[in-house]
């Protein structure tokens, strides 16, 4: 005969990080501290070993920013979004939940230096954080919430320095966010040196093809790699990184509408390209010629 099908029921901890990822209400959030603050010290031990932990923790601080972040400008209320996010803080702190400390830090971070425009203040809250940061998983965190806020400040020799900092980091933990800062590097590289920018647009290629990251990231990593082997003046290399990165868009094709931003942005460039090497200019003046980071703007 056969053996039954076991059915392992989620753990009581997997399902408290499942259900930060669905809050969407300030309602949802609450009740979601709340919960975790009846938790005993064992099961607290348990929910921050889940494999869970580290893209959750993200999650349900990022959406509490990225809820605010949609609305008009002019309905935007930002203290109320800092006072949620800070009891994240606070609970992580009374349970030692690190990481979901640091997710909270981080997000505060972007209300502060990005929502708000108190990027100086932003970095001086960095500074005193680091340090009570008990791993490279969280230092990592603030690390790079704070790079990209400079690199967007144009203040891009602060934001090298920081960005470095994150990404000399020996971590395994968020791919998107280590390829998306390996990307932002080479962008910010390019100003002032286009050769260079190639070996940082390779290690977002590296990155994507070992993280668990869709494959479409993938394909716009070596979508910015094409390009930053072109500006570097190496046609057959980027040629061949833009080859791979069609195969992989492609095969990844789906109908969803990031995939389909993606495939106008290879379009778009595909143009620029063309052009380029069939007449050595593009004629129309109106054509948005492709920089990098392009596929990081989708």
């Amino acid at each position: 005969g056969t053996t039954p099908e076991q059915n392992y029921p989620m753990s009581l901890e997997s399902i408290l990080w499942v259900t930060a990822n669905a809050t969407a209400r300030d309602e949802d959030v609450t009740s979601w501290v709340a919960t975790l603050h009846e938790f005993t010290p064992e099961q607290i031990a348990k929910l921050g070993a889940s494999d869970f932990a580290a893209d959750s923790s993200v999650v349900l601080c990022d959406q509490i920013w990225l809820r605010e972040f949609r609305k008009p400008e002019s309905q935007q209320e930002w203290p109320s979004r800092d006072a949620l996010l800070q009891q994240i803080e606070e609970a992580a702190a009374q349970t030692g939940l690190h990481l979901l400390y640091a997710a909270a830090a981080r997000s505060r971070l972007t209300i502060l230096g990005e929502s708000q425009g108190k990027l100086d203040a932003a970095i001086a809250r960095a500074e005193v954080l680091l340090p009570n940061m008990t791993s490279d998983v969280e230092r990592f965190l603030i690390l790079e919430v704070i790079g990209r806020q400079l690199a967007y400040a144009e203040r891009h020799e602060e934001a090298l320095v920081w960005m470095n900092r994150g990404l000399q980091l020996k971590i395994e933990e968020y791919g998107i966010f280590r390829r998306n800062l390996w990307i932002k590097v080479g962008e910010v590289v390019a100003r002032t040196d286009l050769q260079s920018a190639p070996q940082y647009t390779s290690r977002a290629v590296e990155v994507a093809r070992t993280s668990i990251l869709e494959p479409v990231r993938l394909a716009e990593a070596l979508g910015e790699h094409s390009l930053a082997l072109w500006n570097a003046g190496r046609p057959e290399d980027s040629f061949a990184a833009w080859e791979e990165g069609v195969e992989k868009l492609l095969a990844a094709k789906d109908h969803r509408p990031s995939w389909t931003q993606t495939f106008l942005a290879f379009l778009h460039a595909a143009g620029y390209f063309s052009g380029m090497s069939l007449w050595g200019k593009i004629s129309d003046p109106n054509f948005a010629i492709p920089k990098p980071g392009l596929f990081l703007a989708l």
